[in-house]
């Protein structure tokens, strides 16, 4: 079964009949008794790529359909990475160009894999220059840098292996949401204050949206990185919402503080995430290598630093592991550096201090081939910042 998250930037559904519900029905068609039916489309600038992903307990690739409305392309699924166990589980992404086929344009999306079909809600494709301008639209950027230190959810979003996601929604911001803090020594005669910090902060209001939208909105700010128009912040209490009239759309409010605000908590940000990703390190790993291999991108601005290898625990044999800049290359580790004997790398990893870098302005391929019988290998690769 393929799934997509609640926090994929473009919102999917199963219509698969039945009972009406908000999962299986698109938000034009689902009836409330008297309330009115208001249509939405989630707005998308020209000229965006949006990032995509979808899980399934299949490897098969699935298929995604572009409409415009009559269907102008499809594109093959790339799986990102998979993890194999009691449930194995496949991430596959894709990258959508927004480009001038879409501009002014209404645009649905059907993924398929096998007898499974996810359906989108629409989506608007225009120029937002001016409403952002005019503070009418935020955008909304979000990702899970903390995944593997903290207890947040990663709503089934395998975060290794993307940078960020964004979407947009109509709101304002013009409340503030200041907060002060201190603690106040109390004399006989006089009052001193011996602590005080204060945070900067908005509370977000949006316009009438669907309900798939305010879930989105209330998932990617539960996340460790959640940014309104460049700006980082953190959420503070539960998130309003409410009726938008007598219609089926909502309203959502919610107050925020900012994560660090320069001249009042701060002096400098130091490594801040943008559009490029910059963190000093970036993972990418992939838990069910076998003789088909595996092609990974070494990202723009970054350079190989290290690879760690280990059998699966359903791996059957040693193994042989090249690794080079073409398919089938083994400049970077060869056939005697790469025997990861079964023995000895099933529990620990075999390293691989390897210090590589093709061009920091462009993204490049690295390709791992694997040979033997029945194997099946965790391989992490790790990405070092050149800039």
């Amino acid at each position: 079964m393929i799934t997509s998250s609640v926090l994929n930037a473009i919102t999917f559904k199963y219509l698969n009949g039945g009972y009406p519900n908000k999962w299986n029905t698109l938000h034009a068609s689902r009836k409330q008794g008297g309330f009115m039916v208001i249509p939405y489309c989630q707005k998308f600038n020209k000229d965006d790529t949006v990032y995509l992903q979808f899980e399934s307990d299949s490897n098969t690739t699935p298929v995604l359909k572009i409409y415009n409305p009559v269907l102008n392309e499809s594109i093959n699924g790339t799986l990102e990475s998979s993890y194999t166990g009691s449930q194995n589980r496949y991430f596959f992404g894709f990258n959508v160009s927004l480009g001038s086929d879409y501009y002014d344009k209404i645009v649905t999306f059907s993924i398929t894999q096998g007898i499974d079909t996810l359906t989108s809600e629409p989506i608007y494709i225009e120029d937002l220059s001016e409403y952002v301008s005019k503070g009418e639209i935020k955008r909304i950027k979000y990702t899970n840098l903390d995944r593997n230190n903290s207890n947040l959810s990663s709503y089934w979003v395998d975060w290794s292996v993307l940078d960020y996601m964004f979407f947009y929604v109509e709101s304002v911001d013009i409340e503030t949401a200041d907060k002060e803090q201190n603690e106040v020594l109390e004399g006989s005669q006089s009052k001193t204050i011996i602590a005080a910090q204060n945070w900067s902060g908005i509370n977000l209001q949006t316009g009438g949206i669907p309900d798939y939208l305010e879930l989105k909105l209330k998932a990617a700010s539960s996340l460790d990185y959640f940014e309104v128009n460049d700006v980082q912040y953190v959420k503070e209490g539960e998130v309003s919402v409410e009726r938008f009239g007598n219609s089926t759309l909502v309203q959502l409010s919610l107050n925020l503080t900012e994560k660090n605000t320069i001249g009042l908590n701060v002096d400098d940000l130091g490594i801040i995430l943008t559009d490029n990703n910059d963190m000093a390190i970036i993972a990418k790993r992939n838990t069910a290598v076998n003789g088909s291999g595996w092609q990974v991108e070494n990202p723009e601005g970054y350079m190989l630093h290290s690879v760690f290898i280990k059998h699966a625990i359903t791996s059957a044999n040693d193994a042989v592991v090249n690794l080079g800049t073409t398919i089938g290359g083994d400049e970077l580790i060869e056939d005697i550096q790469g025997s990861i004997l079964k023995a000895d790398y099933s529990t620990k990893w075999a390293t691989f201090s390897r210090h590589y870098l093709k061009d920091p302005d462009n993204a490049s391929n690295l390709y791992f081939s694997v040979s033997g019988s029945g194997v099946i290998l965790d391989i992490i690769v790790n990405f070092d910042t050149v800039v």
